[in-house]
C-alpha cells in the first residue's frame, strides 16, 4: 500500500499536535524521559505517541518516522548549528 493511499481522501497525513511535540524531541536527540519531562507526561505515553506516529508515517524507527514528517511537510527540518554538549563535570559550591 502506498503511502498516499493510506492517508485518507486527499492524500494528507494527519499528526496531533502531541505526536508533532514527541517526533520534534526525536529531531532534537531526546531520550523518552527528557521528552517526558519537557511535555510533562510519562514515558509510556511518550513511547506511545511514537509507536502511532512510526505507524501512522509508515516507519520502522523513529528516526525514519522523523525524516518522513520533514520530507512531508508535517515538521521544519532541524536548524544546524553546533551540537549541544552536556557537561558532565560536577559543580563544587
Amino acid at each position: 500500500m502506498k503511502l498516499e493511499e493510506k492517508n485518507g481522501k486527499n492524500g494528507k497525513m494527519h499528526l496531533s499536535v502531541r505526536q508533532v511535540q514527541v517526533l520534534q524531541g526525536v529531531g532534537r536527540g531526546e531520550s523518552s524521559k527528557e521528552t517526558a519531562v519537557r511535555m510533562k507526561i510519562s514515558v509510556r505515553t511518550v513511547e506511545d505517541y511514537r509507536e502511532r506516529c512510526m505507524r501512522t508515517l509508515g516507519a520502522h524507527k523513529s528516526s525514519q518516522a522523523y525524516a518522513i514528517a520533514v520530507d512531508c511537510g508535517l515538521l521544519k527540518p532541524k536548524k544546524e548549528g553546533k551540537p549541544k554538549i552536556k557537561d558532565t563535570r560536577r559543580l563544587r559550591p
